[in-house]
């Protein structure tokens, strides 16, 4: 009866020390303040929703080689094709049009996707692939978006320049 006491009170004294080490390990994964700035340009403001309504150009492209930016040249229908951006239910929406034909007078366009914007991130739908991709306000009327792309088989950071249309 003397051993039956003994363990029982290790028992006890096994759970409430596991019930200790539990709390302690989720006590320290508290969520930490995120100290990014949301999509701020350099002047502090803050784009939301209603800083990209609108229809966007991409009128450069920079492919960054060792360091280095390297201006990429656009063919006559890229620089006729354009992004836009809607509100529409209280969500933002977005569809690419892309010149095409001959004289780059057709446009294909994508489905309109919801835009997510997080921590100077925008995700989006394009067609049924999500995208996700870094951004950054240059000006009330012009923002980078930066990502990784696969050129000849090497993985490269890649920088758009959107220009607001007028």
């Amino acid at each position: 009866m003397a051993l039956f006491f003994v363990l029982f009170k290790m028992k006890n004294l096994l759970l409430v020390l596991c019930v200790i080490l539990f709390c302690t390990r989720c006590n320290s994964q508290k969520n930490e303040q995120n100290l990014k700035p949301k999509l701020g340009s350099s002047t502090g403001k803050i784009a939301d929703a209603e800083y990209f309504v609108g229809n966007w150009q991409n009128t450069k492209t920079y492919h960054v080689l060792a360091g280095k930016k390297v201006v990429q040249s656009s063919t006559n229908c890229n620089q006729k094709s354009y992004w836009k951006f809607k509100k529409e239910e209280g969500f933002l929406k977005q569809s690419r049009f892309t010149a095409t034909g001959k004289d780059c007078e057709r446009f294909v366009s994508t489905n309109f996707g919801t835009v997510t914007l997080d921590n100077n991130q925008m995700t989006y739908f394009h067609d049924d692939i999500v995208i996700s991709v870094k951004i950054n306000v240059l000006s009330k009327d012009e923002f980078a978006l930066m990502t990784r792309e696969l050129v000849a088989g090497k993985l490269i950071d890649v920088e758009l320049i959107y220009t607001r249309m007028k």
